[in-house]
C-alpha cells in the first residue's frame, strides 16, 4: 500500500495489510455507534465496517480464533503488530515527544481537534506474550502517551469513521494525516524513548530482563506473577481472580468484558457484562471499581453486588474504592528493618509509623457472611497482598543499576537511582554543538579534551566506570569550571553528585556517604603546604581507583551499610601546585583550563541555555553514542604538560633538597644508604630558611621507598631499617659469598677514606644548592 503524507482516504484492506501483512483476518476489528459507551464490545468481521458514520477500531495484537470466533483477550494472543501512542497534542505535549518518534511514525491519526495517535508498525511481529508485555509497558511508562492501562492487546482507532464519544467532537471525522512505509524494530523504539531494556535478553527471558531493567515495576519482583498489571505496576486482585477462573471474554483499556454472574437469568441470549478494574480508565476514578450489565434483569446489580458475588465465590474481599493498590505498587516490606520501603526513593518508614501514616479503612464484602460488609485498614490489605514485594535491607550498587538487586540474603533495594532522560529532541544538533563549544573553550588542548569527553561518556555508558581522577587547573578565576560542575550535576542528577572541600576529602572524615555517589567534585583543590608531606596525595591514592570497591558506608544518623563504590573524581584548582603529585603517579589526569575567562556575554548565553532545561536529553544521548578509547582510559593516566608542571611545582623545599642529595650520592657511590646520611641532613637543614631536619629525613625516606627496586639483591634493612636492623643485616649478609659485588663499593669504603671526602663535598654542594634556590 502506498501511503502519502496528506490527509487521505485509503482502503481498509490496504491499511490492515500494512498492520498485519499476510493475515489480516487475525486482527480484531470493532465498530461502535456514536454516543455509545466506551467499551467497543466484541470484534466483528471487516465486512461490517462499511458505515463510516461510526467509530472504528482495530487491535494492536493479532489473535488466534477459537471455534472460528475472534476474541481480544491475552489467552488468544498471537502476535503484537503495532505500538500506538495516544493523546499526543493534548494530554502529552508534542514538544516533549522525542524527534525520532514524531518524525518516524508509520502513520498519524487525528481523532479530535489537535489530538493525535501515532502508530509504529513493527518490522516483525512479536510472538512472545511476555516479551510483548515488556515492550508495551516500557513504551507506555515513558511518558509519551496517555497511559490507558498499557495493554498489549489495545483497541485503537482506524483512520476511518468519526470520533463517536459523547460531546462536542462526537461527529469529528477521523483523519489520516501522515503515513509511510516506515517500520520499527523493538530496539529502535526502546532507544527512542530512552529505555535501557535489552531486547535480546527480553527474548531469552522476558521476566528476568524486565527485572534487570533500571525501570522498576513492583510486579516484576512480586511473589505472584500478575496476569494483567498496568504499565505502572498496578494490580487489581479482582481482575486477577477473574483471569484465574476463566471469566474474561474480551479485554480493553478500561472496561473488561466478563461473563455476567447472573447471565442465567437474562431474558435474551447475551451473557456478558463490563467490569472496570482498579488503576485504569479516567484518572479521576482510577481508585474506584465499576460494574455494568446492559441487560434489564441486572439493572439493580451494581459494583457492590458484583464484589459481594466475587467474595462469596471464593475471590478476594475488595471494596468499591480502594487505594491499597497504590501501596502495593509503590511500597515493599523490608524484613531486615521491619519497615515499609518506598520503591522509587530511599524513603523508609517503620511499620508502626506506617500504619499510623495510612489509617484509612475501607469497607469490603465479608466472604463469611453473605450480603454483609466489614472494614479493613488499607495497610492490612497491603500486608496480606499476595503480590506485595518483600526486601531484605538496602545496598548501593551502580555497577548493577537496578532498583532491586539480588544478594545472598535475598532481594535488596538499590538506593542508586540512575538518571532517566528521554530520547533526542528536534534541537539535538544545536544542543550538542553548544555543549561541545563550551568544552572546546574550557579545555583548549585537543588531546586533553578528547580524554575528558571519553571519560565522561564512559561514565554515562557504564556507571561502574571510575577512571582516573580528573584535575583541572588554571591561575584564572571564573573560567567556567563551576558551570561544568553544574552541567554534570544536571546530567547525572544532583543525588548522584557530591560537592566537598578538599580539606574534608583528604582529612579525617568519619562520615563517608560521598562514596555512594557517581561523582565527587572539589571546587577548590589545594594541598596544605610543606607540613602535609604528601599526606593529601597519599590519601587520594587510597580513594581514587579505576576499579569498583566494596566499602562500608558510615552515614550520619543511620546504620552502617555495604556499598559498591563507583565514585569518579573531578578536582578544580587555581594553583599549579594544587596537589603535590608524586613521580610515577598513575591515578591523576591533569587538564589545563584557559588562562582567562570568556566574555560575560558568552556566559550569559550559556547560562540561559542551561536554565532552559531542554538540553539534557540531547547531551545524554550524545554521550551514550560517543565511542571512546577505553584502553587508554583504563591504563595509567598519561602525563600531560599540566601534570608535569604540577609535579615540579608541588615539590616542597625538603623534597628538592632530598632529591639533590640522592642524585649526588648516586653520582659519588652508585647507591644510597639514607640512614647513614642523617648527620649530613641535620647540618644541611640548618641552612634552610625554615630549618626542618625531621621533614627532610621524612622526604628522604619517602623517596627511598622505591630505591630498593634498583638493588634487587640487597636486604631492605640495610637501606631503610633501624640502626640495630642495619647492623644485624650487615653482619648476616657480610658472611655470604659475593656480598661485595652487590654494591659498586664496599660499605666500609662508603664512609671512610675517599668516601668521607665525597660525603663532605656532597654536603657543601647541597648547601650551595639551597642558597641558589633561595630556600
Amino acid at each position: 500500500m502506498n501511503l502519502t503524507s496528506s490527509p487521505v482516504e485509503t482502503t481498509l484492506d490496504g491499511f490492515l495489510e500494512v498492520i498485519s501483512p499476510g493475515d489480516t483476518s487475525a486482527v480484531p476489528l470493532w465498530r461502535r455507534k456514536t454516543g455509545s459507551g466506551t467499551s467497543p464490545g466484541f470484534p466483528i468481521p471487516a465486512a461490517r465496517l462499511k458505515d463510516h458514520g461510526a467509530a472504528m477500531f482495530y487491535g494492536t495484537s493479532a489473535m488466534t480464533p477459537v471455534d472460528g470466533k475472534l476474541y481480544n483477550r491475552q489467552s488468544q494472543f498471537q502476535s503484537l503488530n503495532v505500538i500506538v501512542l495516544d493523546d499526543l497534542g493534548t494530554k502529552v505535549k508534542m514538544a516533549d515527544v522525542p524527534l525520532e518518534l514524531r518524525e518516524g511514525a508509520t502513520y498519524v491519526i487525528e481523532s479530535s481537534p489537535g489530538n493525535f495517535q501515532y502508530g509504529y508498525v513493527l518490522n516483525e511481529p512479536v510472538t512472545d506474550l511476555e516479551a510483548a508485555k515488556m515492550l508495551v509497558h516500557t513504551i507506555y511508562r515513558s511518558g509519551y502517551t496517555d497511559e490507558g492501562g498499557g495493554l498489549v492487546n489495545k483497541a485503537v482507532r482506524l483512520p476511518f469513521g468519526v470520533n463517536g464519544k459523547p460531546g462536542p467532537h462526537m461527529d469529528f471525522s477521523v483523519q489520516l494525516h501522515r503515513a509511510s512505509e516506515t517500520f520499527w524494530t523493538p530496539e529502535q523504539l526502546l532507544k527512542a524513548v530512552g529505555s535501557d531494556l535489552d531486547w535480546t535478553e527480553v527474548l531469552k527471558d522476558a521476566v528476568a530482563a524486565r527485572r534487570n531493567s533500571r525501570e522498576l515495576v513492583a510486579t516484576d519482583w512480586a511473589p505472584v506473577r500478575a496476569q494483567a498489571s498496568t504499565a505502572e505496576g498496578y494490580v487489581d486482585p479482582v481482575l486477577e481472580w477473574l483471569y484465574a477462573t476463566d471469566r474474561i471474554v474480551t479485554e480493553t483499556a478500561q472496561w473488561i468484558t466478563v461473563t455476567c454472574p447472573w447471565s442465567a437469568e437474562h431474558t435474551d441470549t447475551g451473557t456478558t457484562a463490563g467490569y472496570s478494574p482498579i488503576g485504569r480508565g479516567n484518572p479521576d476514578f482510577v481508585g474506584r471499581r465499576g460494574f455494568h450489565c446492559f441487560h434489564q434483569h441486572c439493572t439493580g446489580n451494581k459494583i457492590s453486588e458484583f464484589l459481594n458475588w466475587v467474595a462469596t465465590e471464593g475471590g478476594p474481599e475488595a471494596g468499591v474504592s480502594d487505594m491499597a493498590w497504590e501501596l502495593v505498587s509503590e511500597w515493599a516490606f523490608d524484613s531486615d528493618n521491619n519497615a515499609a520501603q518506598h520503591l522509587q526513593s530511599a524513603r523508609s518508614i517503620q511499620m508502626s509509623a506506617f500504619r499510623t501514616y495510612h489509617p484509612k479503612k475501607i469497607r469490603v464484602p465479608d466472604a463469611e457472611k453473605e450480603g454483609k460488609t466489614k472494614k479493613i485498614a488499607e495497610v492490612e490489605i497491603w500486608v496480606n497482598a499476595p503480590n506485595r514485594v518483600t526486601l531484605h535491607g538496602k545496598t548501593y550498587d551502580p555497577e548493577h543499576p537496578l532498583r532491586i538487586v539480588m544478594s545472598p540474603e535475598g532481594p535488596k533495594l538499590n538506593t542508586f537511582k540512575p538518571p532517566e532522560w528521554p530520547g533526542k529532541s528536534e534541537n539535538y544538533a544545536d544542543n550538542v554543538a553548544t555543549f561541545r563549544e563550551f568544552i572546546d573553550y574550557l579545555i583548549p588542548d585537543l588531546e586533553e579534551q578528547t580524554y575528558f569527553l571519553d571519560w565522561l561518556a564512559a561514565k554515562r555508558q557504564n556507571f561502574a566506570f571510575r577512571g582516573a581522577g580528573i584535575v583541572m587547573t588554571t591561575p584564572a578565576f571564573g573560567v567556567g569550571r563551576g558551570t561544568l560542575g553544574r552541567i554534570i550535576t544536571e546530567l547525572f542528577n544532583g543525588q548522584n553528585v557530591n560537592n566537598m572541600s578538599f580539606d574534608k576529602l583528604v582529612g579525617a572524615n568519619t562520615f563517608n556517604e560521598w562514596q555512594e555517589k557517581l561523582f565527587l567534585l572539589c571546587d577548590e583543590t589545594r594541598d596544605q603546604g610543606p607540613t602535609s608531606l604528601y599526606k593529601a596525595y597519599e590519601r587520594l591514592k587510597d580513594l581514587i581507583d579505576v576499579h569498583v570497591k566494596d566499602v562500608i558506608v558510615n552515614p550520619k544518623y543511620e546504620r552502617t551499610r555495604n556499598a559498591r563504590c563507583c565514585t569518579s573524581f573531578l578536582l578544580f584548582s587555581n594553583h599549579s601546585d594544587g596537589i603535590a603529585v608524586a613521580e610515577g603517579d598513575r591515578r591523576l589526569y591533569v587538564i589545563s583550563n584557559p588562562g582567562e575567562p570568556a566574555s560575560p556575554e558568552y556566559f550569559m548565553g550559556l547560562n540561559e541555555w542551561i536554565d532552559a532545561n531542554a538540553w539534557q536529553a540531547d547531551v545524554w544521548a550524545y554521550l551514550r553514542d560517543r565511542e571512546g578509547d577505553m584502553d587508554k582510559l583504563l591504563a595509567p593516566a598519561p602525563i600531560t604538560f599540566a601534570k608535569s608542571e604540577m609535579m615540579e611545582q608541588g615539590k616542597s623545599d625538603e623534597q628538592r633538597v632530598a632529591e639533590f642529595m640522592l642524585k649526588r650520592c648516586r653520582e659519588a657511590f652508585g647507591f644510597v644508604i639514607p640512614a647513614k646520611l642523617q648527620p649530613i641532613m641535620d647540618a644541611v637543614a640548618e641552612h634552610m630558611s625554615a630549618g626542618h631536619p625531621k621533614r627532610l629525613r621524612a622526604q628522604m625516606q619517602r623517596l627511598m621507598r622505591n630505591e630498593t627496586a634498583a638493588y634487587p639483591g640487597i636486604d631492605n634493612r640495610l637501606l631503610l631499617g633501624t640502626a640495630r636492623e642495619r647492623v644485624r643485616a650487615f653482619r648476616e649478609n657480610n658472611n655470604r659469598d659475593n656480598w661485595v659485588n652487590k654494591f659498586p663499593v664496599t660499605c666500609t669504603e662508603y664512609f671512610t677514606g675517599p668516601g668521607a671526602a665525597n660525603l663532605l663535598q656532597m654536603e657543601r654542594d647541597t648547601i650551595e644548592f639551597i642558597k641558589e634556590e633561595s630556600m
